[in-house]
């Protein structure tokens, strides 16, 4: 059996990507990455501390004297990038001269970049700020490393409130990194969401969301998502849905994922496929209740089959079901369908229908027909014409049937018969 070929088009894609991702800055250890690495630091942005302590140098090197030390969640403005590099932690970073006020001061000296968050977010009074504890190395040379983010909430005063854990996929999975405050988005109990993201920005390569809740107090894992495209061979997309989003639900969070195959063309859909995984939140703990799937091919949706046995004014899936049909139908419906399942016309019907149905089915007219019809159904069926006649039919009828003429006729008809009979 020949293997299956591919397609030209997605071929070149995949080779384009490779050669993307070989020419990007390995960042194993975020070593060589002077200018461009997770922080995106320019000269006049704010830059907070995220270590515990981080010592401020009279130069850009560890054995320079220590001026000054500076706490978590403290803002520093960063003036001049010095390509110097310092190793620690696993992290490999330049370093930043800064300017900073303490105690009552403006001050300058040099900080390593590991030091610094990569983001800083006010809610209320408190503070949050991530950033990367270490780095976790590969199993081998060529394996991409982890890395260990640490989200803080700080108080106003630069005192620890909560913290939480993250290993999230580094190296070539996370050449940015960027935060972002959704708000409550409907869930109870919190009063804001903060979500992360660490992505590739390569084809093939996931963007990761994580979102954490904080309820003033409390920093709160939240589902995750994540999403992947590679041009011309699969999409795969997770969408959160909160309560306070269209298709949401109070109290639950709605993962809808997503995942799409292209056919030869690389343009045409000819797989798709929609999960859903419900999770329940009771202002503490999310916990997943429930996944629900549908499968679809070439973008259209599988109609499911009908599992009623009754619907109102559906007559046609009911007898496809049932075998009976619904009384709850308009009468043109009811007429029809009794007919053929049956074999039986109901007696709720319009006279015309009534006596053309009744003669087909039983051969007998109903009595609620006029004489005329009357008459010409009876003779048909059993030779024998009614007594609702009237006196010129009667006179037809009896002679062809008896071969007598009634009495009961007109006097000049009377005068007639009687001088042809004496001849």
């Amino acid at each position: 059996m020949r293997a299956k070929e591919i397609p030209m088009k997605q071929f070149f894609l995949s080779v384009l990507s490779l050669v993307l991702l070989a020419k990007t800055p390995a960042m194993a250890q975020l070593k060589g990455n002077v200018e461009y690495n997770l922080w995106r630091v320019q000269p006049g942005d704010s830059l907070t501390i995220f270590a515990d302590k981080a010592y401020i140098w009279q130069s850009a090197s560890p054995k320079s004297p220590i001026v000054d030390t500076l706490t978590a969640g403290t803002s520093v403005i960063a003036t001049k990038l010095n390509e110097t590099e310092l190793s620690l932690r696993g992290l490999t970073t330049p370093w930043w001269q800064v300017r900073y006020k303490s105690g009552g001061k403006q001050k300058e000296g040099y900080l390593w970049l590991g030091f610094a968050a990569l983001g800083a977010y006010k809610q209320d009074s408190a503070q949050l700020i991530y950033g990367i504890e270490k780095v976790i190395p590969g199993a081998t040379k060529e394996d991409d490393p982890k890395y260990l983010v640490v989200l803080k909430a700080l108080s106003s005063t630069h005192h620890l409130i909560d913290k939480r854990e993250q290993v999230v996929a580094g190296g070539q999975y996370a050449i940015s990194a960027e935060g972002k405050l959704l708000g409550n988005m409907g869930l109870d109990k919190l009063t804001t969401i903060l979500r992360l993201c660490f992505s590739g920005e390569a084809c093939g390569i996931p963007s990761d969301y994580y979102y954490f809740g904080w309820n003033g107090n409390t920093l709160l894992i939240l589902p995750q998502k994540s999403t992947i495209f590679d041009a011309g061979a699969i999409a795969h997309d997770e969408v959160l849905l909160f309560p306070k989003e269209p298709g949401g639900q109070p109290g639950k969070i709605i993962k809808v994922i997503t995942d799409e195959e292209f056919g030869e063309d690389g343009e045409t859909v000819v797989k798709k496929t929609i999960d859903r995984e419900v999770f329940t939140w009771d202002g503490y703990f999310v916990v997943k209740q429930k996944t629900e799937k549908k499968n679809t091919t070439n973008d259209a949706p599988v109609k499911k089959k009908e599992t009623t046995a009754k619907a109102i004014y559906a007559p046609v899936k009911e007898k496809a079901i049932t075998g009976n049909v619904s009384t709850e139908k308009p009468a043109t419906e009811k007429k029809t369908e009794e007919k053929t399942v049956t074999g039986k016309v109901s007696t709720e019907k319009p006279a015309v229908e009534k006596k053309t149905e009744e003669k087909a089915v039983t051969g007998k007219a109903s009595t609620g027909k006029s004489i005329t019809e009357k008459k010409e159904n009876e003779k048909a069926v059993t030779g024998k014409v009614s007594a609702e006649k009237s006196v010129t039919e009667k006179k037809t009828n009896e002679k062809a049937v008896t071969g007598k003429v009634s009495t009961e006729k007109s006097v000049t008809e009377k005068k007639t018969k009687e001088k042809t009979a004496k001849k």
